[in-house]
């Protein structure tokens, strides 16, 4: 069949526009198949930016908090101020704590002192030199002398009893009424200071304040009462403590007639007492030996010559290493109730 010219041109006419859909198909195709390639492959993170501005960071950053620091800084200068204020208030008032607690300790320190030296002066005999008296204080009897110490210690322990020093000026109270045979303020004083944070912290304290309890209620006839309290003295970790105690318990057997029980305790004391220790140690010692031989003449070995740390055959020595000078300056101190066993007073006469 043969075609019409119309149809020929006609047929001609439209295979442009089939190529031309053909063509935006497979483009269409192409552009799918690219998209589902990029959706199958896995996405990676993007790299962070390149810091051009150095290690420090922004710098406009950095300075948009200073900016905002100082902004906070200035609406709150008021309460800064007042912060400062305070601190430096706090610290002032600590300063001045100290510098005022420090000079109530000095002014009892003072005090005490002086009612020490009233206790350890001299009793005026008349043969006393122009330049004695002016070198050294000395007292017209001991009743002057236990006035004059209590009126000091008594003055610390008023003003200044919550420090240190103001306990022992208490402690140094005690003393003195037990020596005057006072033994319920004796017995006040020394329990007192026994329930302080002084006598916790301080052994030495303690075991004085168990002794001079003991001596009291020895005073006032309450024997029970004060052997246990030797006993407790006996058992004080301090050094000497137990020959102390051993001395006093011993004392009381002895008192109630008991020779065997007292000289078996003073053999216990002899044996446990620190002979390289101070005086008092060396005193307590002639006190045990003391005794012991008041009990059996042959209990106490006798002492070669140059015993005792002497140095045998330097001549003018005791048999202690003191001269007859020293020797007698000691039995003045001793007969003046100095250097007593544990630092008290003398064994109570009883009530």
């Amino acid at each position: 069949m043969v075609r019409a010219p119309e149809e020929t041109l006609a047929d001609e006419t439209k295979k442009p526009l089939a190529s031309k859909s053909a063509t935006k198909g497979a483009s269409k195709g192409a552009s799918k198949d690219a998209s589902n390639e990029t959706a199958a492959k896995p996405k990676t993170k993007a790299a962070p930016p390149i810091d051009t501005k150095g290690e420090g960071g922004d710098p406009d950053a950095l300075m948009a908090t200073t900016l905002r620091v100082m902004e906070w800084a200035s609406k709150r200068k008021k309460l800064i101020a007042q912060t400062v204020f305070a601190l430096a208030a706090a610290g002032g008032i600590f300063a001045g704590w100290l510098y005022y607690k420090g000079s109530r300790e000095e002014k009892a320190s003072v005090l005490v002192a002086k009612g020490l030296a009233a206790e350890e002066a001299l009793i005026k005999k008349g043969d006393e030199t122009p330049e004695t008296l002016a070198r050294l204080t000395f007292f017209t009897n001991e009743d002057e002398k236990q006035k004059a110490a209590l009126a000091a210690y008594g003055e610390a322990r008023s003003k200044y009893g919550d420090t240190g020093p103001g306990i022992l000026a208490r402690l140094g109270e005690a003393g003195i009424h037990l020596d005057r045979a006072e033994w319920d303020e004796a017995l006040n004083a020394y329990t007192e200071v026994r329930n302080s944070s002084l006598a916790i912290a301080d052994t030495n304290v303690r075991l004085r304040c168990i002794e001079g309890i003991g001596y009291a209620r020895e005073g006032k006839g309450l024997i029970d009462d004060a052997r246990r309290s030797f006993e407790e003295l006996s058992n004080v970790d301090a050094k000497d403590a137990k020959p102390l105690g051993f001395y006093h318990l011993a004392r009381l057997d002895l008192a109630k007639g008991d020779k065997d029980a007292a000289l078996n305790k003073l053999k216990t004391a002899r044996e446990a007492v620190n002979i390289p220790g101070a005086m008092s140690v060396r005193f307590l010692k002639e006190q045990i030996e003391k005794l012991m031989t008041k009990i059996d003449p042959n209990s106490v070995p006798k002492q070669p010559p140059g015993a005792m740390g002497g140095m045998g055959g330097m001549g003018g020595m005791g048999g202690d290493g003191m001269t007859p000078e020293m020797e007698e300056l000691m039995k003045q101190i001793q007969a003046q109730g100095m250097g007593k066993p544990g630092g008290g007073a003398p064994p109570p006469k009883g009530p």
